[in-house]
């Protein structure tokens, strides 16, 4: 069977019917094959489910819909190196998507690989350098990073008071207090 090739979401009403049904189509599929009828081992199920998610992409790579679907598949099977393949090749293919640079930002920064996820931030402010929200997001990370540095593993009040300035009000126990 052969693919057809890539394209670009088209403008037109008919064309977009089109993409929409295809999508409805291969979401179906992929659930159909995350849900395991053929009951594989573990190993096995994962090996089919990046088959299936490539097609998938490689039929609707300028949808984010297929790159997102697959790095959360992986991020479930605790295969964090697949997740992150899924996100890269998805803000590869769609560069001016932010919410996939965001995805694999966050990614990174669950991995505690702070310097990855600030490029990643970097490389979406490069294809959006007038998207406020790129911006944003960039200087939370930027305070997040050096919040993990200064005390890496500092207790629920120390990180708030590092964030905000202030610690947090400990109400105290007792029938006076």
């Amino acid at each position: 069977r052969v693919l057809p090739h890539p394209q670009a979401p088209s403008t037109s009403s008919a064309a977009r019917a089109h993409a929409h049904q295809q999508l409805a189509q291969w979401r179906m599929l992929v659930a159909y094959e995350q849900s395991n009828p053929l009951k594989l081992a573990a190993a096995d199920h994962a090996e089919a489910m990046q088959c299936v998610f490539g097609r998938c992409a490689a039929c609707l790579r300028f949808y984010p819909q297929p790159w997102w679907a697959a790095a959360r598949f992986y991020a479930a099977q605790q295969q964090p190196a697949a997740a992150e393949r899924f996100l890269r090749r998805g803000t590869d293919a769609l560069p001016h998507f932010l919410p996939l640079h965001f995805a694999l930002a966050e990614h990174h920064e669950r991995q505690h690989d702070f310097t990855a996820a600030r490029k990643a931030l970097e490389r979406a402010l490069e294809h959006n350098p007038d998207a406020p929200l790129a911006w944003i997001r960039l200087m939370q990370h930027v305070r997040t990073a050096k919040a993990a540095a200064a005390v890496p593993s500092a207790g629920r009040c120390e990180r708030h008071q590092l964030e905000y300035g202030r610690p947090i009000a400990v109400r105290k126990e007792g029938p006076n207090k």
